[in-house]
């Protein structure tokens, strides 16, 4: 069932305060589980390869003929210029239940990365350089806030092997290192940085019931066969449930 692991994206700890507009197209959580559907679902990978890029890629070369400067995915739906590539991505929509827009959007951000080769993190940081000069990214820092000091090191070779230099270094830095990122931690949270969960196995869960289509019994099987997970059904639905509402996925039928 598990794929080749895939580079995941948008993988930091923290994401913005809720009331902060780059929440709006910057959205960790649902960029992990987007990223997982690729890890647990390896065939979408050759969806993209096969179907979607080639076409994504014939759009760019409509879109200049005809000066649309704009490939985004509520341009794609309205422009009839577009058709075959809104064809493709609801037809890809259908097959995997990807039926909210916010993932169709993911799908036409991540097509524009794979063809231009630019990693999505890379991509987002120039949208809020754009939206926000002084947004909370740039403003921590500039004020530093989440700069580490570790400090110089001299090295005495007359007293000292290399193997103990080292040892020294390292030792001291793991302190520093930890005491100091603590303290940083503090300050995002008090500022209204949220911390990111970690729920790969709840996003597997979610990503095998909901993309894959599998039954509830299928699903308890694989996790049984492949984590050794031994759950019940409403533990299961309450999970795919929580785990949905967290990223505002609209669960299958």
């Amino acid at each position: 069932m598990r794929g080749k692991k895939r580079e995941r994206r948008g993988k930091g700890e923290y994401t913005y305060p809720e009331d902060h507009f780059f929440r709006s197209f910057y959205n960790p959580e649902r960029i992990n589980f987007y990223n997982y559907v690729f890890q647990y679902v390896p065939e979408i990978s050759n969806y993209f390869k096969d179907i979607l890029i080639p076409e994504y890629k014939n759009s760019i070369i409509i879109a200049k003929k005809n000066n649309i400067k704009d490939l985004s995915w509520r341009s794609i739906k309205e422009n009839k210029l577009l058709i075959e590539m809104k064809k493709c991505l609801i037809k890809f929509r259908d097959k995997y239940n990807f039926n909210d827009d916010w993932l169709i959007e993911l799908v036409v951000d991540d097509l524009f990365n794979r063809v231009n080769d630019i990693p999505r993190e890379v991509n987002n940081i120039f949208e809020m350089q754009r939206l926000d000069p002084k947004g909370y990214f740039s403003l921590l820092k500039e004020a530093n806030k989440t700069k580490v000091d570790l400090g110089s090191y001299y090295w005495d070779p007359i007293n000292q092997t290399k193997a103990e230099f080292k040892e020294m270094v390292r030792n001291d830095i793991d302190e520093k290192l930890e005491t100091q990122l603590n303290d940083i931690c503090s300050y995002l949270e008090e500022n209204g940085f949220k911390k990111v969960p970690t729920k790969e196995n709840m996003n597997k869960r979610l990503i095998l019931y909901h993309v894959m289509g599998l039954s509830q019994k299928e699903v308890l099987d694989v996790l049984s066969e492949e984590d050794g997970v031994i759950i019940g059904k409403s533990a299961l639905s309450e999970t795919v449930r929580e785990q949905a509402e967290m990223i505002g996925l609209t669960l299958r039928s």
